[in-house]
């Protein structure tokens, strides 16, 4: 069996490989479910746009909804920026 493979978190398809993957090189790994809102909503400033942390992600990831209102993924271990 082959599968094709997504982000649990933004609901699309990865593409940093060929798709699809045989069920013979995936290996099973348990994650702890991640509550499904944060008890704390944290403000923070990304290059000088202000957000807030909306919702996280199984890998470390978060889901920062802007100012303005939109919305962005991001990896705060490569990002630049400041609790607010």
């Amino acid at each position: 069996n082959s599968f094709f493979l997504g982000d649990v978190a933004t609901q699309t398809l990865v593409t940093g490989f060929s798709q699809p993957v045989h069920g013979d090189n995936l290996v099973p790994i348990e994650i702890p479910e991640l509550g499904e809102s944060m008890e704390q909503q944290v403000e923070l400033s990304i290059n000088g746009r202000n957000g807030r942390i909306i919702k996280q992600a199984a890998d470390g990831r978060v889901l920062i909804r802007f100012a303005d209102g939109q919305e962005a993924w991001k990896d705060l271990a490569e990002e630049d920026f400041l609790w607010l």
